[in-house]
């Protein structure tokens, strides 16, 4: 019995995000949102079925809504699309970053020069401060 209410409960949550999904494409004409809020389940209904999961089954709906939202047709979507669509280069070949710049004293401050020196993270000074100052 169990088991039935949890799948359930799985399958509630998944249509109530496959709903929620559906209701952007009301955007491009393909949905009724009127319909689709009238239909879809409540955000009480959605979080006691998400509790009803297993850790599992929870990172599986989460994984296949974070898919779902990729294609949505919301603004953002559109510029990652645009902007990787534009790149002149493969989009995973950038070089390596370079050291991180600093503040410059002697550009920024002449008549109080501190001189300013990046720490080794790895160093025992460093892991030492970083420890008192988490506490």
């Amino acid at each position: 019995m169990k088991q039935a209410i949890v799948w359930g409960g799985a399958t509630l949550l998944l249509l109530g995000l496959a709903r929620v999904v559906s209701a952007q494409e009301g955007e491009t004409g393909k949905a009724d949102p009127a319909r689709v809020q009238a239909t879809a389940p409540t955000d009480g209904e959605l979080r006691k079925a998400w509790k009803a999961l297993k850790p599992e089954d929870q990172r599986r709906a989460a994984e296949w809504f974070s898919q779902e939202a990729r294609h949505l047709p919301c603004f953002q979507n559109t510029l990652i699309a645009y902007m990787l669509g534009s790149l002149e280069k493969d989009r995973y070949d950038w070089p390596e970053p370079g050291p991180q710049e600093t503040f410059d004293p002697a550009l920024h401050c002449p008549a109080q020069p501190i001189p300013r020196v990046p720490q080794a993270i790895y160093s025992a000074e460093y892991q030492s401060t970083w420890k008192q100052l988490l506490g």
